[in-house]
C-alpha cells in the first residue's frame, strides 16, 4: 500500500470500520536532536520564528490516502477519527472533505461531536474513551447521539441511570471495550473471562442500552514484538466472537473492532481476517 506524500496522522481500523484522519505537510528542521547553539543558528539562518510556522493541509493527499485505505478495506465500513478538532486542523476543513467516503466518526470530546452535528451530519459518532458523568449528561441533553465506550458494568449502569433520569425514551448505542493487557486503558480484562462473562450478560439485559460494538486497542502494536501482538489480536478475536454469540442470543448484534494505526496491517494478516471480525 502506498500513501501520498503525507501519511495520515491517525488510522484506526474496524474489520467493518476503518478509521483515518487528516494528513498534513510540514517543512521544519529537526530541532529536537540538535544542541541549543545549533538550534539558534539554524533558526537565525532560516529566520524562523514561531509566528512563521505554517501547517499546510493537502486536500489532495487527504483524499488520496483515504481512497488507498478504502481500496484495502475489503468491504468494511470506514470511520474517520477526527478528535481534538481533527487533530488541530479544523473539523470545518476536514469533515466536509471526507464525509462522502466515511461511514462514522471517532471523537473524544462532546464539543467535537456538537460541531459535526451542527454540520447536519447524522452518521454514527463513536467516543474513543469512557465518558465522564458530565459528558454523558451533556450528550443526552444536547441530543448528540454519541455511541459510548463502556469498560465496566458500573459505567453501563451509570449511562442507563442518566438516560432514565433524563426521561429519555431512546436507547443508547454502546461499545464494549476489552483490555488485552498491553496498555493501561479502560476496559474489561480479557484474562478474567468468568468475571467478564458475568458482567457482559448483565449489560445485555439493560433495556435502554444497545451493544453496537466490541472493541480493543493495541497501544504498542507499532513497536512491540509482532508475534506477541498477533497472539493478543487472536485472543481478542476469540473472546469477542464468543461474546458476540452471547449478545446475538439476547438481541444485540455488535461489530468487532480494534483501534491503532498499526493494527491495519496486523489484523489483515490474521487467519480468517477477511471474514468475521470487524475492526475499529
Amino acid at each position: 500500500m502506498s500513501f501520498g506524500k503525507c501519511l495520515p496522522l491517525k488510522l484506526i481500523i474496524f474489520r467493518e470500520i476503518l478509521m483515518v484522519t487528516n494528513t498534513v505537510n510540514m517543512s521544519l528542521p529537526s530541532f529536537d536532536r540538535l544542541p541549543l547553539s545549533q538550534i539558534k543558528r539554524e533558526a537565525a539562518r532560516k529566520n524562523l520564528k514561531q509566528k512563521d510556522v505554517i501547517v499546510g493541509i493537502s486536500r489532495q493527499s487527504v483524499l488520496k490516502n483515504l481512497m488507498t485505505i478504502k481500496e484495502n478495506q475489503n468491504g468494511r465500513l470506514l470511520c474517520c477519527v477526527v478528535k481534538a478538532d481533527a487533530y488541530g486542523h479544523g473539523l470545518a476543513n476536514i469533515v466536509p472533505l471526507i464525509d462522502e467516503q466515511t461511514d462514522a466518526y471517532g471523537i473524544t470530546r462532546n464539543d467535537d461531536a456538537l460541531k459535526i452535528r451542527k454540520m447536519g451530519i447524522t452518521k454514527p459518532i463513536i467516543r474513543l474513551g469512557e465518558p465522564s458523568s458530565e459528558e454523558i449528561r451533556d450528550g443526552i441533553q444536547r441530543k448528540l447521539c454519541i455511541e459510548e465506550m463502556v469498560g465496566s458494568l458500573n459505567k453501563a449502569q451509570e449511562i442507563s441511570f442518566e438516560l432514565t433520569q433524563a426521561k429519555s425514551n431512546k436507547s443508547m448505542n454502546i461499545h464494549i471495550s476489552l483490555n488485552t493487557g498491553d496498555i493501561g486503558r479502560d476496559g474489561f480484562e480479557c484474562g478474567r473471562k468468568y468475571e467478564l462473562l458475568a458482567d457482559f450478560e448483565k449489560i445485555c439485559e439493560i433495556e435502554n442500552l444497545d451493544i453496537k460494538g466490541i472493541m480493543t486497542h493495541f497501544g504498542y502494536a507499532e513497536s512491540a514484538d509482532q508475534g506477541v501482538q498477533h497472539t493478543k489480536a487472536t485472543q481478542f478475536i476469540e473472546i469477542s466472537q464468543w461474546l458476540r454469540r452471547i449478545a446475538n442470543k439476547k438481541g444485540h448484534f455488535p461489530l468487532i473492532h480494534m483501534t491503532n494505526t498499526s493494527s491495519f496491517t496486523l489484523v489483515c494478516c490474521l487467519p480468517g481476517s477477511g471474514n468475521a471480525p470487524q475492526a475499529t
